[in-house]
């Protein structure tokens, strides 16, 4: 599984710091290997025709509390299956 984050809105140099927080703490707490978890990619500036390639491969997106509702429609991605996660 690949987790891809948009981060047009932040550098990437922060956006690699809080993942690696994150991840650094849900591996302690979870006492997870390194090797058992997801990728996540960071997704910057792609254009139209890339956007188009790539959201042909996208099986579900997770809805946040806090997303770029403009860029979502704009690509269509609504069309893409929501994701549930547990609380």
């Amino acid at each position: 599984m690949t987790l891809l984050i948009d981060n047009n809105s932040i550098t990437a140099e922060d956006a690699d710091l809080i993942l690696s927080s994150v991840a650094m703490n849900l591996l302690m707490e979870e006492e997870l290997e390194v090797d058992e978890g997801p990728e996540i990619v960071l997704v910057g500036e792609l254009s139209q025709m890339q956007w188009s390639a790539l959201i042909t491969q996208l099986q579900g997106r997770i809805k946040l509390e806090h997303e770029n509702e403009g860029s979502i429609a704009q690509l269509q991605a609504e069309k893409i299956a929501l994701i549930q996660l547990d609380s």
